[in-house]
């Protein structure tokens, strides 16, 4: 065994071996998928070169500032029609897609239409007014005619007409203030054209087929030929792919909003074992047909690809061909890691995808997304705002030409969202009509009409010709108006504003809306923060694939196979060195892993793994020690042994520092031979003829003081003959003086018998 240790050749393919068994045990218990997983991270967060953001992405939070709106009086979830109003508000300013990270699986709630209520309120007190007046004119012409009894019948059954068609007024406006939301939501998607939803995409063990009603597989079996891939058209004679995970149930959102998407996707996220998330599943398969991830549909539609431009024929990759991108046709290669596509997320959640990326470059502010907030405030706040101030000024002259355009505009337009698609020439004309009612708003409410009315009113008041109002009263009335003039003027100037903003906001974007509110759950870690919120995932996918931006693990059989090759080579070349030497090799190899593997991923995004090569270079370098130290233990043990009763320590201690310097078959030196031999030992010998044992130790005593004085003095016994010692100096170690000490040892020696 000690001779199998000792070869170079087998020592290197023992601590291969043992090294490689170590690493082995690692893989199983989950370790190394550990070290692994969180190298990758690091490398993700410190290493990766910064991802390029796709400008046209942008990131919509149902944030906080949302939830807290004074003008959005609902707790979450929100009655569908608010939805409805902002995907309108998203088409009007130019969006070019809207992904909704929100399920609507099951039918709503009938609600409310708020401002249907709020003219029926208006029209109510309106239609009282009307009665009371009429209730007055009736008793007066009673009191102030002389009617007849029979008369009174007539009056009272006009009066009681009257009663009942205000009534049936009431009824009808109340009943159409009802508002099926999910239609009036699935109208303004229609309405936008653009606006993409989900689809819960699960696998169930052992579902009972008899659970499921043949009209809901019906319909499940609608949606997926109506938004699926056929799975044989792209899988170009394959019988599967990695990307591609077979599910048993597909839960569409509701009928009438299902209806209007442009496409559905699933949401679904598989983390990895530690929860953190770092790629994710292409297609969901069902019944043959293959669902795409929830960002990965809106790609194919807005690039115009058809299922024949999926290539699905090569294992470990996605193809999309013809994707025009800057005007050139090119082909995308997406690879699969373990199934997925490893996702190039950019960074932090709140940093991504934002609204304001002119302003953080220009002037450091924190950068922040789209809140779900601002385009309702523009349609809840500002235009109603806007519509009642024209109302209130409509008393004014031309005033009231303008709220009558505007009050038209608003049927008109509300003609168009239920029944039309927002083009962009439908879109462009509408905002014409809309920026030519502010137009004339703001000429109506100018500063040359305030004063000619402010002129007015000080004629009249300095020509006292005019008594229905007092000096002051009339002056009350110029303040009035002047402070109605500056609230119209503000209103104007908020809307236009507003409309510049949300132009720049939406126009062009592709919009992807989630709960990001306190107290969402949809979140889990990533390698840039432990809360990264799942909204940010999907135009994360879609920004990969657009720059053509991946990521790539190298397999860890390659990476072992490597690490074996240069480990033989490197065992043997430090084999047999000092353990301090051995030590430094092994650290110098982690440290050159490392910095090549960070250097590899930050020029070419291939992830080549430092866990093994460390861990490989770790027990590679423990085990040559502990062999060394070993076989270094061994040999010190023989040298002890062997030469314990020829050699002075100090020599046997040099010899365990540095065993080369015992060269094996002899060498040729120049060293000082030292005989000694008691005279005349044969007749001593005879004195002991009844005592032998005293004749032996006596001897002892000589020969053991005799090599002591000769070990004293760097000298090597070779051998004892009788009573004679044979010794040398000079080997095996080299002393310059040895036969000085030979001479000193003979005088010594001379000096105890003479003692």
């Amino acid at each position: 065994m000690k001779k199998l240790l000792s070869g170079k050749l087998s020592q290197t393919i023992i601590i291969l071996l043992i090294s490689l068994l170590i690493l082995i045990s690692l893989i199983f218990i989950g370790f190394y998928s550990f070290l692994d997983n969180s190298s990758y991270d690091f490398f993700m967060k410190y290493i990766k070169k910064p991802v390029k953001q796709d400008e046209s992405l942008l990131l919509v939070d149902i944030d906080d500032n949302t939830m807290n709106s004074e003008f959005i009086p609902f707790s979450w979830p929100f009655p569908r029609y608010i939805h409805g109003d902002a995907v309108e508000v998203f088409a009007d300013f130019g969006a070019k897609a809207v992904i909704y990270d929100i399920e609507y699986l099951n039918k709503s709630p009938v609600g409310v239409n708020i401002d249907r209520v709020e003219d029926i309120k208006e029209n109510i007190g309106k239609k009282f007014s009307d009665l009371d007046e009429d209730f007055q004119d009736y008793t007066s012409f009673i009191s102030e005619n002389s009617v007849r009894t029979n008369d009174l019948p007539n009056l009272w059954d006009d009066y009681r007409s009257k009663l009942n068609d205000v009534y049936s007024k009431i009824i009808s406006d109340f009943d159409s203030s009802v508002e099926d939301n999910d239609e009036y939501f699935a109208k303004r998607i229609k309405y936008n054209g653009n606006v993409y939803g989900t689809v819960n995409m699960l696998s169930v063990e052992d579902i009972d087929k008899g659970d499921v009603s043949e009209k809901e597989k019906e319909r499940e079996r609608k949606y997926l030929e109506r938004f699926g891939i056929q799975e044989k058209s792209v899988l170009k004679n394959r019988k599967s792919h990695p990307s591609i995970v077979n599910q048993n149930i597909a839960e569409f959102p509701y009928d009438v909003i299902t209806d209007a998407y442009r496409s559905v996707g699933f949401t679904k996220v598989d983390r990895d074992n530690d929860a953190v998330l770092r790629s994710i599943n292409f297609f969901m398969e069902k019944d043959g047909f293959l669902i795409p991830q929830l960002a990965i549909g809106p790609f194919i539609n807005i690039y115009g690809l058809k299922p024949e431009d999926i290539d699905l024929s090569s294992s470990g990759k996605v193809i999309l061909k013809n994707v025009e991108i800057n005007g050139k046709k090119t082909g995308i290669k997406i690879p699969v890691y373990n199934n997925k596509m490893l996702i190039n997320i950019p960074g932090k959640f709140d940093e991504i995808f934002i609204s304001n990326r002119e302003e953080v470059n220009s002037n450091n502010q924190k950068p922040y997304h789209l809140s779900y907030a601002k385009p309702l405030y523009y349609k809840y706040v500002l235009l109603k705002r806007f519509a009642s101030d024209l109302k209130t000024f409509s008393q004014f002259e031309g005033g009231d030409a303008v709220y009558k355009e505007y009050a038209d505009y608003l049927e008109l337009k509300k003609t168009v969202v239920e029944t039309m698609q927002a083009s962009d020439e439908l879109r462009i004309e509408m905002d014409g009509m809309f920026d030519g009612i502010l137009k004339k708003s703001s000429y109506v409410v100018s500063d040359a009409n305030l004063s000619a009315i402010e002129n007015d009113i000080d004629g009249i008041i300095s020509s006292g010709k005019d008594r229905r109002l007092t000096e002051q009263q009339w002056l009350n009335k110029k303040d009035e108006i002047n402070a109605l003039f500056k609230q119209v003027n503000e209103s104007i100037a908020a809307v236009r504003n507003m409309r510049i903003e949300l132009k720049k906001d939406l126009e062009g974007k592709i919009c992807f809306v989630g709960l990001t509110s306190t107290g969402t759950t949809d979140m889990g870690p990533t390698a840039y923060q432990k809360d990264f919120l799942n909204v940010g995932v999907h135009p994360s996918v879609y920004n990969t694939i657009l720059q053509r931006d991946f990521l790539y693990r190298t397999p860890e059989w390659i990476i072992l196979l490597i690490s074996l090759i240069f480990f033989f080579g490197l065992i043997r070349l430090v084999s047999g060195k000092d353990p301090v030497l051995i030590a430094s090799a092994g650290v110098f190899f982690i440290l050159l892993s490392v910095i090549l593997s960070a250097l590899i991923f930050r020029l070419t995004n291939i992830f080549i793994s430092p866990v093994i090569p460390i861990l490989y270079g770790l027990f590679s370098s423990i085990t040559l020690i502990v062999l060394r130290y070993l076989l270094s233990e061994s040999e010190k043990r023989f040298i002890r042994s062997t030469f314990n009763r020829y050699l002075s320590p100090a020599v046997i201690q040099e010899l365990i520092k540095d065993p080369g310097k015992i060269e094996l078959g002899g060498e040729r030196k120049m060293c000082s031979a030292m005989f000694t031999d008691i005279e005349s030992f044969s007749s001593l010998s005879e004195q002991f003829m009844e005592d032998p044992k005293g004749l032996v130790s006596l001897l002892n005593q000589y020969l053991s003081a005799m090599s002591d004085v000769v070990l004293e003095n760097g000298g090597t016994i070779d051998k004892y003959e009788g009573d004679a010692i044979i010794a040398f100096f000079g080997a095996p170690l080299d002393t310059p003086d040895h036969a000085y000490n030979a001479c000193l040892s003979s005088l010594r020696m001379k000096k105890i018998e003479i003692d």
